[in-house]
């Protein structure tokens, strides 16, 4: 009797979630796409892949946000950390590292290197991190 059971319950499972799939469906939820390669990237033979400059309006990441990632990727492959470049003799500030140096997932204005940069105006601070790097990549883009 337990093996009736067992199939019965499966049975009533696979009905409950092929049912509530197309009811998503139905009312235009879906799940989120993942992009076959990064647009902001591109290839490296030294590092496998760096940042290509430009700007770019990528779609959301997270469920409830329906507002674009806003990325500017500079000619010397870092990334914006303020709406103007400054010039200047103000102290240096680099960052380097992995996606969460980078920004991921965030807009220009989120990351860790642009409060930085409101946190201290008389300096120059700098993103180079990098989606997907491991320490020894952030160490080469350093060098």
């Amino acid at each position: 009797m337990a093996p009736f059971r067992t199939s019965r319950v499966l049975s009533y499972a696979a009905i409950v979630f092929i049912t509530a799939e197309l009811t998503l469906r139905m009312v235009g939820l879906s799940p989120g796409k993942i992009p076959d390669s990064d647009p902001t990237l591109r290839e490296s033979s030294l590092l496998g892949w760096e940042p290509k400059p430009g700007k770019y309006s990528l779609s959301p990441i997270s469920l409830g946000s329906n507002q674009p990632i806003q990325i500017a990727i500079l000619p010397d492959g870092s990334r914006r950390t303020s709406l103007f470049q400054k010039g200047g003799s103000g102290r240096r500030i680099y960052f380097f590292g992995d996606s969460i140096v980078f920004g991921f997932g965030l807009s220009d204005s989120e990351t860790i290197p642009w409060k930085m940069q409101e946190l201290l105006p008389e300096s120059l601070v700098f993103n180079f991190g990098v989606n997907g790097y491991g320490t020894y990549q952030a160490f080469l883009r350093m060098k």
